[in-house]
């Protein structure tokens, strides 16, 4: 759109299928792979009832102080049908309750899909989208596994910014409380990586 800045950063989100275990994808800043992600199962998943990853889609994104961490975390705004989603800490799918967890390699098995050195990767993002005021992010969906390969999608047509405020009747307003983030195990340090 016409109020994107010179100076804005582009995020850009490209999604595995995902399965009952979760979601795998692969983040890029500017076109260059970042790290990789973890997050809810998608929607319609057989044996899922809880609520699903987080729409395809463009969404703005501000630097916010976390109440539940402790610190600065990047928070997607006006996502449809949830509150609070975060780019944060953590390693299993029980360490997010819609949010997009970050980490550096993929520690999957058969039984659950994981992403390790989840700080480090924290520490990274947060360095690159230190005092950037102008960020989107941009989430697309494979339909197979190869589709675009591991490089960043070309999703032209697609920065149509969300703006949902309420006035669509109520529609899909899932939960409209804040959704508190579930902590595993002590996968998640409060320090939130900070240096």
């Amino acid at each position: 759109s016409s109020d994107l800045h010179e100076d804005h950063m582009q995020l850009t989100l490209l999604r595995d299928p995902g399965d009952i275990r979760g979601t795998l994808g692969t983040l890029f800043i500017e076109g260059v792979k970042e790290c990789l992600t973890l997050e809810r199962p998608p929607e319609g998943t057989h044996g899922w009832n809880a609520k699903p990853r987080i729409p395809a889609g463009t969404y703005r994104v501000e630097m916010r102080h976390s109440p539940r961490f402790g610190c600065v975390t990047p928070h997607l705004l006006n996502v449809p049908g949830y509150d609070y989603i975060l780019m944060h800490i953590g390693n299993y799918l029980s360490d997010t309750e819609g949010c997009i967890l970050v980490g550096n390699v993929d520690g999957s098995n058969d039984h659950r899909k994981a992403i390790v050195y989840s700080r480090n990767a924290f520490t990274s993002l947060m360095l690159k989208l230190h005092g950037q005021d102008h960020i989107s992010i941009t989430i697309g969906d494979r339909q197979h596994d190869d589709q675009w390969g591991r490089h960043t999608p070309e999703l032209a047509g697609k920065h149509e910014i969300h703006q949902h405020h309420g006035k669509h009747g109520g529609e899909r307003q899932l939960g409209a409380g804040p959704l508190p983030l579930a902590i595993g195990t002590g996968h998640l340090p409060h320090d939130c990586g900070r240096q």
